[in-house]
């Protein structure tokens, strides 16, 4: 029944808004980002934003998440505790794709009203970027301490106005919406979190903190004793205004929950009338969504119509090719028609050309061969890196393997030590026990010597006796045993002397031997802590060899990488000059046959003249013999000097023939030069309709994905709006009952209510219709966005088949 307070109202619960933009990005292999929350306490991330495409070092994410943090706050000293966040930005390809973490103190913003945007520079990673974050408490979700107690009091009290709450679609559907429909549904998302429905948010970017406890991260902003934890070095924060958070705090639907929940009121009057105040300013919200939807209505009608521009523009461009390519075809026939018959004159023009070539030929050899040489020295000084990193790990394992050495030297001299210490501790031990049984010994026996003195003294007490008693006899025997008596007490006296001089002098050599075993220990244990210190100062240079030797196999990575990305380029340029080379082998074989062709021609044309020459000679002859023979035969000489002159000139005219033929060669290469820039510049123009179409075919596919979430919204207004007027004429009708039973003087009032309900209804009525037409405006831009991609889709088809003739 009684529960204590302190720890249940030191709770605090708040939840954030976060919103993402990472600049000054590197270039990457994979052009997208991802980012992933880890909080402090649980070590691990709990929530994963979708990936972005980064675009001229710039990566946002559109899309806002949500946080709930759980924070602690001390009652003595008021401060709270931290709430350390880790942001991990990478690519999402193993550990080549992180690009650093930055941290952030939820502690720090828990005061603030306002929202900031704070930049962070991302650590662990040096790769310069910036995560940009704008923070944004939501004022309706903040300090929720409640105990069991209160809970079941507000689950008590708000069983009637929980139906009235937002649900998840309204939650996805605030991140992709227009500025003034976001401030209409965050109107409804921040009365839903103050109505104590938290737990019930959509799963679209939720999460909630401090669930585990793990081994903690220190790598957060520094905090400080006052409760503002921020560091000048590690961030900058920057104030900016929110409009729609003010808009949605004092929203009407808010005002609407408020009026619900206040139960306390008296008048039922005036609870309707705060009703029909809240559906007047639903009514206006909706006027809102419907004028914003009336302005994408007409920015759409405008980009049809630019799209229809581009559309007749393109269709344009499409006559103007198709005639080119007519144009071209015919030029083409008259061009073939012309080569074939001038092909046979191209020898020289062929032999310039294959000169050029192999002069570009030779210097491309000669660009390989410095290539190659580049590439042999990238190699050489790659294995000259490799061999200092063998060599430096081989120095450490070295360094290891002495200091293991070392400490299992340090622990066999101890062993030894201790079975040295072990062995003469046992051999004193029987040394003393050996003593000791000596003594013991040595005492028995002068017990049992005392024995028998006290037996001879009474045998000499009783000898006197018998002595006074036989005196005569017994004198001389008596005298005589007297003796022996004596002697023998003599001579054990001395060897008790003895005994005792032994039993010091190995006293004495106990003690020494003592002596010299605590001074051998002090010996020792000085040694230990000199074998001790030693090997500190060995693990202490062995650390320092190891960061040392870590700073330089980082240098060493960071050397390779550059190397390798000069060796990528390198490559690829060779890959390119290879090509280019290729392609002027291809040239210069077309270029020989085509020499070959007219060495042929020119061999033929050499044959024939040589067969005539042979005739004219053979002629010569026989017209010398006719001149040698006859007189005569003078004037058909003369005839045959002018056939021969007429041949000569018939032999320069053919030169001439040949001479313009070349010229016409060389015009109809020109000719033909120009037609390939005209086929490249059409097949430019052709690439660029393609990127226009997938240009358009991208906006058509975000208009159709506009579309069908406003169609979604529609629905959903739809659907609330029904259930709102089934739940306003339910609780209407049951109230007038209850009224025009109770109350006949309040008739007039309950008349102007079902005036307004009424006015409401067409409202909405009016609404829907409007919606209607929406809907039908976008199917006709969906059909006309077909005939265009119709349209388009002939166009790439005539394309093709230009190309393909």
């Amino acid at each position: 029944m009684f529960k204590s307070w302190r720890n249940d109202k030191n709770k605090i619960k708040a939840v954030f808004k976060l919103q993402f933009q990472a600049t000054q990005v590197p270039k990457l292999k994979k052009a997208a980002l991802m980012i992933s929350l880890v909080p402090d306490d649980v070590g691990k991330p709990t929530f994963k934003l979708e990936k972005a495409e980064v675009k001229e070092g710039i990566c946002s994410w559109e899309n806002p998440i949500y946080v709930s943090v759980k924070m602690i706050k001390e009652p003595k000293s008021g401060i709270v505790r931290e709430k350390i966040y880790h942001f991990v930005v990478a690519t999402g390809s193993s550990k080549s794709g992180f690009l650093g973490e930055a941290s952030i103190d939820f502690a720090d913003f828990l005061t603030e009203a306002e929202p900031l945007t704070v930049s962070l520079p991302l650590k662990f990673a040096n790769s310069g970027a910036v995560l940009n974050i704008t923070i944004e408490r939501i004022q309706g979700a903040n300090d929720s301490r409640l105990t069991e107690e209160n809970k079941d009091l507000q689950s008590h009290s708000n069983e009637d106005s929980f139906r009235s709450l937002p649900s998840n679609d309204d939650l996805e559907g605030y991140n992709q919406e227009d500025e003034r429909s976001v401030n209409a549904n965050t109107a409804k998302n921040v009365g839903g979190i103050g109505g104590g429905s938290f737990d019930s948010i959509g799963e679209s970017g939720w999460m909630d903190g401090g669930n585990a406890r793990l081994p903690q991260r220190h790598n957060s902003v520094p905090a400080t004793q006052n409760g503002h934890r921020r560091s000048n070095t590690d961030w900058s924060a920057s104030s900016t205004s929110d409009e729609s958070y003010v808009e949605s705090r004092n929203s009407p639907e808010n005002t609407f929950q408020r009026g619900i929940f206040s139960t306390d009121s008296s008048d039922p009057v005036e609870k309707l009338k705060m009703e029909l105040e809240a559906l007047r300013r639903q009514s206006e919200l909706s006027e809102l969504e419907k004028q914003s939807l009336r302005k994408q209505a007409a920015k759409e009608s405008k980009r049809i119509q630019e799209l229809s521009k581009e559309v007749s523009f393109l269709k344009g461009e499409r006559d103007g090719a198709l005639e080119e390519c007519e144009k071209l075809r015919a030029e083409k026939s008259r061009d073939e028609a012309d080569a074939e018959s001038r092909l046979r004159c191209v020898s020289e023009d062929s032999s310039n050309m294959i000169e050029e070539i192999r002069d570009e030929l030779s210097c491309e050899k000669d660009l390989n061969g410095n290539l190659k040489l580049q590439l042999q020295r990238t190699q050489e000084s790659n294995s000259n890196l490799i061999l200092a990193v063998r060599d430096l790990n081989e120095l450490l394992e070295e360094k290891k393997n002495e200091i293991a050495s070392l400490s299992r030297s340090l622990e066999e001299a101890k062993k030894v030590e201790e079975d040295r210490d072990s062995e003469e501790m046992d051999k004193l031990k029987q040394q003393i026990e050996e003593l000791e049984w000596e003594v013991d010994s040595y005492r028995r026996k002068n017990e049992e010597q005392e024995v028998l003195l006290d037996e001879l003294t009474r045998e000499y007490e009783s000898l006197k006796e018998e002595n006074h008693k036989h005196v005569e006899g017994g004198d001389e025997e008596l005298e005589s045993q007297i003796e022996i008596l004596e002697g023998r007490l003599k001579q054990q006296s001395l060897e008790y002397s003895e005994l005792e001089s032994e039993v010091k002098e190995l006293k004495k050599e106990l003690e020494e031997q003592a002596r010299a075993f605590e001074e051998d220990m002090e010996t020792m244990m000085r040694e230990k802590t000199e074998q001790e210190q030693r090997a500190i100062r060995a693990e202490e240079n062995l650390r320092k060899t190891r960061w040392k030797n870590a700073i330089a196999a980082e240098r060493l990575q960071e050397k390779c990488k550059r190397l390798s990305l000069e060796m990528e380029s390198k490559l690829s340029e060779h890959d390119n000059l290879t090509a280019e080379a290729e392609n002027l082998r291809l040239q210069k074989r077309n270029l020989e046959e085509m020499q070959e062709k007219a060495h042929r021609e020119m061999e033929e044309k050499k044959e024939a003249l040589s067969m005539k020459v042979e005739m004219l000679e053979g002629e010569v002859l026989k017209l010398t013999k006719m001149r040698d023979e006859a007189d005569a035969a003078a004037g058909e000489r003369e005839k045959m000097v002018r056939e021969l002159r007429k041949e000569r000139d018939e032999f320069a005219l053919a030169k001439e023939e040949a001479e313009r033929a070349k010229r016409e060669l060389s015009l109809s290469k020109s000719s033909n030069d120009e037609k390939e820039t005209r086929l490249g510049n059409l097949k430019r123009e052709v690439e660029g309709l393609s990127v226009q179409y997938s240009e358009l075919q991208n906006s058509f596919v975000q208009e159709k994905m506009e579309n069908e979430e406003l169609r979604k919204q529609v629905s959903n207004l739809k659907v609330d709006i029904r259930r709102k007027e089934e739940e306003m004429t339910k609780i209407l009708d049951a109230r007038m009952e209850a009224r025009a039973q109770e109350n006949g003087k309040k008739e007039e009032n309950l008349a102007k209510l079902s005036d307004e309900l009424a006015y409401c209804k067409n409202k909405n009525s009016s609404m829907e219709r409007e919606l209607k037409e929406m809907e039908e405006r976008y199917s006709e831009i969906s059909l006309r966005f077909a005939e265009v991609e119709g349209e388009r889709q002939e166009l790439v088809m005539a394309v093709r088949n230009l190309k393909k003739r």
